[in-house]
């Protein structure tokens, strides 16, 4: 996810002006998460998401990071 995060970060440094959009809007954030108890197993891990306002969401027609990243690949 943390590649995802510096290609959005990367197009929107170079194509953001001109799509209204400012790369220092979108935020990464990784923290541990213990997960569920579960005996026996090993669940946690790290849970990683990414930031991205709205508005940018609505424009691009997005419902996560990967497909707004599609989105701007295209622009």
């Amino acid at each position: 996810m943390r590649d995802t995060y510096n290609e959005i970060v990367r197009l929107l440094t170079t194509k953001g002006s001109q799509l209204g959009m400012n790369a220092s809007a979108i935020n990464y954030n990784e923290q541990n998460d213990p997960g569920p108890p579960a005996e026996g197993y090993i669940t946690g891990g790290v849970r990683e998401t990414i930031e991205i306002p709205d508005a940018y969401m609505s424009q691009a027609g997005a419902s996560n990071a990967s497909s707004f990243l599609t989105w701007l690949c295209s622009q």
